[in-house]
C-alpha cells in the first residue's frame, strides 16, 4: 500500500511544485517588467531634470551678462558724473548766462537811460549742487528701467520657462 500512495502521491506533488515554480517565475517576471517600468520613468525624469539644470545656467548666465551691463554703465555714468563735479568745482566748463538788459529811463538813475548793460549771471552752489544729484539720479533711475526691461523681454521669451 505504501507503493500506491507513493505512486498516485508523486504526480500529485511534482504537479503542485510546478506550478509553485510556474507562480514564482511569473511573479518575477512581473516584478521585473515593473521595475523596468519604474526604470524608464526614473530616467525620463533625470534626462527631464537635466535639461531644466542646462536651461536655469542659461537663464543664470543670462541674468549675470545683464548684471554686468547694468554695472558697466554705472561705472561709466559715475565717471561721468564726477567729470562733471570736477568741472563744477574748477568752474571751468559751467555754463554761464549772459544776461542783456536794457533799462527804461529811471529817474535818479546814474546810468545813461535806455543804455544796454550786460552782466553774467551763474547758478548758486546749491542749484549747481542739486542739478549734478538730480542728473545722478536720473542716469540710476535709467539703468534700473533700462535692466527691468531687459529682464522683462528675457523672462517673456517663450523658451524661459518652457524647458522642452
Amino acid at each position: 500500500m505504501h507503493l500506491t500512495v507513493v505512486k498516485y502521491l508523486a504526480p500529485v506533488v511534482l504537479v503542485v511544485l510546478v506550478g509553485l515554480l510556474w507562480w514564482r517565475y511569473d511573479y518575477i517576471a512581473t516584478q521585473n517588467e515593473r521595475l523596468k517600468i519604474d526604470l524608464s520613468a526614473a530616467n525620463a525624469q533625470i534626462e527631464q531634470s537635466q535639461a531644466t539644470i542646462i536651461k536655469e545656467r542659461q537663464n543664470a548666465a543670462e541674468v549675470a551678462l545683464r548684471a554686468q551691463k547694468f554695472y558697466e554703465q554705472e561705472a561709466k555714468d559715475n565717471e561721468e558724473l564726477e567729470k562733471w563735479r570736477a568741472c563744477y568745482a574748477d568752474k571751468s566748463c559751467w555754463p554761464r548766462v549772459r544776461v542783456k538788459t536794457s533799462c527804461p529811463s529811471v529817474p535818479n538813475s546814474s546810468t545813461n537811460a535806455g543804455a544796454s548793460e550786460e552782466s553774467t549771471a551763474e547758478l548758486g552752489e546749491d542749484a549747481g549742487r542739486n542739478i549734478l544729484r538730480l542728473r545722478a539720479e536720473i542716469k540710476q533711475t535709467m539703468r534700473l528701467v533700462d535692466g527691468l526691461q531687459a529682464e522683462l523681454i528675457a523672462r517673456s521669451s517663450q523658451n524661459y520657462c518652457n524647458l522642452r
